[in-house]
């Protein structure tokens, strides 16, 4: 069988996308929405809240990313723990809403998507992780952040889209 100049750019061409997915390594599917999350003080302004928040990822943007979707994620869908360590915690927060994400599914997947405008209520936003886990399984990577997260700003805007209620009335 003759082969050509073509078909040996083809075999090279295949096997050098072989190797490099090799190299590179199999990227791990990332579950969203999935992390520790503590309320660590009140802000210094009125409105914000200092969190430590897990985000788990490939690589550190990835995990910096899930871990501010996840910082306001907590405060809208779980809320903050009522204790800290067995303690009181000052900063505790009952969840915005009891209604699942799929009831404005559309809206929370513009909300939290990739120009989505969760970023807007953080600070502290490039705040280096204190924490560093890598799973050996599947070397994924979990970073522990400190974020300022405006709930007031948060609550207000959400509030007027119509996707949580009104504060007064979830009480």
């Amino acid at each position: 069988m003759r082969t050509t100049t073509s078909n040996h750019f083809i075999i090279i061409a295949i096997a050098a996308a072989m190797a490099s997915s090799v190299l590179q390594g199999c990227k791990v599917q990332i579950p969203l929405y999935q992390y520790d999350a503590e309320c660590i003080s009140l802000g210094s302004s009125d409105g914000l809240q200092v969190i430590s928040i897990s985000g788990m990822g490939n690589n550190e943007d990835e995990c910096r990313t899930n871990a501010q979707k996840n910082a306001v994620h907590a405060f809208i869908f779980k809320g903050i723990k009522v204790s800290q360590n067995g303690m009181f915690n000052p900063c505790a927060r009952e969840r915005m809403t009891r209604e699942p994400m799929s009831e404005h599914q559309s809206f929370w997947d513009e909300f939290f998507g990739p120009s989505g405008s969760y970023g807007d209520y953080i600070t502290q936003k490039m705040n280096p992780p204190y924490k560093r886990i890598r799973n050996a399984e599947d070397k994924s990577l979990t970073l522990f952040f400190e974020y300022h997260v405006d709930i007031r700003t948060l609550r207000q805007d959400l509030e007027r889209e119509g996707v949580i209620p009104s504060a007064h009335i979830l009480n």
